[in-house]
């Protein structure tokens, strides 16, 4: 487990003996950075969370990049006879509290600049319904993960996530814990049903998106590489169903992305004054060809087919 630490370094007192609190909190195995490893997720100095408590938001901020972390606070903090507190990362002013539950935002665009997440990506939380002194926060990762590795020649720039039935992917998630402290999604508003990642350069490594868990679906993933070119949308082969905190990883460094390329050896013969037939060669896989004159649509043909009689142009 990965923990962090709420820390403040004063503690006042009174005649009830209200104190205010340093939190130490323990996380499951995913949240802002990845180790060498891949698996161990660390802390990153400055990372920023919420403390939820009755209406306040309280930003608290980590000392040290760690599987555990000091955090600092320039609130005031919160004391022990707060109750029920939520904690969340990343820090939002849209984190709240309502009806008991937690209100977070799960995002959709996702962009990196090395392997493992994108900044504040991974939404994690913790509730305590008795505060101490001394006090652990148990954070739990809300999402599950796609997680995908790609090699820097294939030249691959994003992919984007959706499904053949528009699941819920990202959205605002209500988030209540279930009788096994584990959080479990209530309400999605605005839900978004597909999610990219991207970068500047060409991906290189292994890459995960935190997407909200759900129904099975068959999952489709479309590419685009540096220079603007998208593949056909590659499609599973079967359905299967996002669970919290467990990733469905992709491995295509060892795969052929199908790019579409446009054909060639494009050639008309003019048949009679007003209709032309058109052929082409091309080796790559699509859905079907369209063909346009002048900028407008003529003609349609299924994949396989690389010839249109075209009528009505004059």
């Amino acid at each position: 487990a990965i923990s962090i630490v709420s820390c403040i370094d004063e503690q006042i007192g009174n005649p009830a003996h209200v104190t205010l609190v340093d939190f130490s909190a323990a996380n499951e195995s995913t949240k802002t950075t990845l180790d060498s490893d891949l698996t161990t997720v660390l802390w990153k100095t400055g990372d920023e969370i919420s403390i939820l408590s009755g209406e306040d938001n309280l930003l608290y901020t980590a000392k040290s990049g760690e599987a555990s972390t000091d955090f600092d606070t320039a609130t005031e903090g919160v004391k022990t006879d707060a109750g029920t507190v939520w904690a969340v990362y990343p820090y939002s002013e849209e984190n709240a509290l309502a009806d008991g539950n937690v209100v977070v935002e799960i995002p959709s665009v996702h962009v990196v600049s090395a392997e493992g997440f994108a900044q504040d990506a991974n939404v994690t939380v913790a509730y305590c319904t008795e505060l101490q002194a001394q006090t652990t926060l148990y954070f739990k990762n809300v999402c599950s993960y796609m997680k995908v590795t790609l090699a820097a020649e294939q030249g691959v720039r994003s992919i984007t996530l959706s499904s053949d039935s528009g699941v819920a992917l990202a959205g605002t998630a209500t988030v209540k814990m279930d009788e096994s402290g584990n959080p479990e999604i209530v309400s999605v508003a605005d839900p978004v049903t597909s999610v990219s990642l991207s970068s500047e350069t060409a991906l290189d490594g292994t890459f995960l998106m935190p997407v909200l868990p759900g129904e099975a679906a068959v999952w489709t993933l479309a590419f685009v590489k540096m220079d603007g070119t998208e593949s056909t949308v590659a499609v599973g082969k079967e359905a299967a169903a996002f669970v919290r905190n467990i990733p469905l990883a992709y491995d295509f460094t060892g795969a052929s992305i199908n790019w579409k390329v446009a054909p060639s050896e494009v050639v008309a013969d003019k048949v009679f004054w007003s209709d032309a037939h058109v052929s082409w060669t091309h080796t790559g896989k699509v859905d079907a060809y369209k063909v346009y004159a002048d900028d407008q649509l003529v003609a349609e043909v299924e994949n396989g087919v690389k010839t249109a009689h075209l009528t009505g142009l004059a």
